[in-house]
This record gives structure tokens, C-alpha cells and sequence, in this order.
């Protein structure tokens, strides 16, 4: 039986502190397959000061979720969920890890739905991104994501390029080949140190060049992404 998101809101009991809401009958943590609950419509989250984590996963039927204002929320899990439209943030500066995707079950899910679009511009420390199953949803602000560690994504999603601040999309298997490889936050970091090393050295005693090669024997991989813009 399908529950209309809101109508089923209501029975989570103090789901406005809660720490955690899963799609289950009583929006608690549940592995029992008897728990879990099919959702449609639309629903916003917002303003749950207490919430660090959202697990809406295999809801099936949802159209539409809205989330912003909840400054403690850290994972966000909509694999299955059946969202066709998402907004995320303001609101979110904490939230680490975010999960989307359908994936099609031949025997009770055999059309896909399809997320047309995600951005990312108001949830930059993302830090795990995963979008599996059949999908074409464009990323939008994908390039923003600077402190990004773990993607997982299907081969049909969109991925703007910053390259040359072109924005033009890419497809998954172009973006493992040239940018899969980005430096972490930590490695841009050190790359930045080490970039200001090769200046102040070309000052005092070894021209740029010299110390250009000799930094390279140690950091050839990161000097050439910082050269050639994939970061």
C-alpha cells in the first residue's frame, strides 16, 4: 500500500527532534523487510535543528523533495526513493554524503524515473556523492565540490566541466579518464605549499626551472593537474 509522505509524517513520532528518520513505518532504523513503507508526493524538510541523517531509501514513489535549514544533517539516502525533482540547501553546511539513483527491477519497478537535475551550489562540503541506476541527471555546481573524496556515478549522468569555466557537460566515463584523479582537499593543500616553494625559490638561489625539475621527481602527478587546470 502507497502513503502519501505527509499523512505518513505525522505517525513518526517527535520526528521534528528526531536524530534520524528512515522510511519505515515509524520513520526508525528497521532491516525488516515488513517495516518499510511505499511514499508519494512531495515533501519538505526543513528547520530540524536535531536531524544528522535522512534515509529515504527504497520509498519507491516520491515526486519531489525539498531540504534546507537543518545545520546538524550529515548523509542524506535517496536511492530508490523515485524522486523526480530535488533542492538542497541552504542550510546543509554539514552534510558529508548525499545518495540518488533508481535502480529498475524488472518484476515490480520497470520504468526508471528520472532525476533531471541535482546542484550542488549551497552543499559544497560534500565529501560522497553516489548516483547509481539509470540516470541522465545533470550535475549542476559539480565542479564546486572541491572537498569531494568518493563518487560513484552512473554512466548517463551530466558532469559540467571547470576547465576553462566552460561549464559544458561531460559524460561519466569522461570525467573517470581526465578528472577521476583530482587531488583531495588535503593534497590541493599540499600542492599549494609546495607551488609557493618553487616561487620563494626562484628569489634566492635555484632558478624556477631548477627547482621546478627537482620537485617534480617527488610530485610530477600533482604539479601537472595544478599546470593543466584539473582541480
Amino acid at each position: 500500500m502507497t502513503i502519501e509522505v505527509n499523512e505518513w509524517l505525522k505517525t513518526v513520532i517527535d520526528w521534528k527532534n528526531a536524530k534520524q528518520i528512515c522510511g519505515t513505518k515509524d520513520g526508525k532504523r528497521s532491516l525488516e523487510k515488513a517495516d518499510r513503507v511505499v511514499l508519494s508526493g512531495d515533501l519538505v524538510i526543513e528547520n530540524l535543528n536535531n536531524l544528522e541523517d535522512l534515509n529515504l531509501r527504497d520509498v519507491r514513489e516520491l515526486n519531489k523533495i525539498v531540504i534546507k535549514n537543518c545545520p546538524k544533517l550529515k548523509k542524506i539516502n535517496l536511492l530508490d526513493s523515485g524522486i523526480k525533482q530535488l533542492e538542497v540547501g541552504p542550510g546543509l553546511d554539514q552534510l558529508e554524503e548525499l545518495s540518488i539513483g533508481f535502480e529498475i527491477d524488472s518484476t515490480d519497478r520497470p520504468t526508471p524515473r528520472k532525476l533531471d537535475k541535482v546542484d550542488f551550489s549551497n552543499i559544497t562540503n560534500l565529501k560522497s556523492f553516489k548516483c547509481v541506476g539509470v540516470q541522465e541527471t545533470e550535475l549542476i555546481g559539480f565542479e564546486k565540490l572541491t572537498q569531494l573524496e568518493s563518487f560513484l556515478g552512473a554512466k548517463g549522468v551530466k558532469i559540467p566541466t571547470n576547465k576553462f569555466n566552460s561549464g559544458v557537460p561531460i559524460t561519466k566515463d569522461q570525467w573517470d579518464k581526465d578528472y577521476s584523479q583530482r587531488p583531495t582537499k588535503k593534497e590541493f593543500e599540499r600542492i599549494q605549499k609546495l607551488h609557493k616553494l618553487i616561487e620563494d625559490a626562484a628569489i634566492k638561489h635555484w632558478s624556477k626551472d631548477q627547482w621546478k625539475n627537482r620537485l617534480l621527481e617527488l610530485n610530477e602527478t600533482y604539479y601537472n593537474q595544478v599546470e593543466q587546470g584539473k582541480f
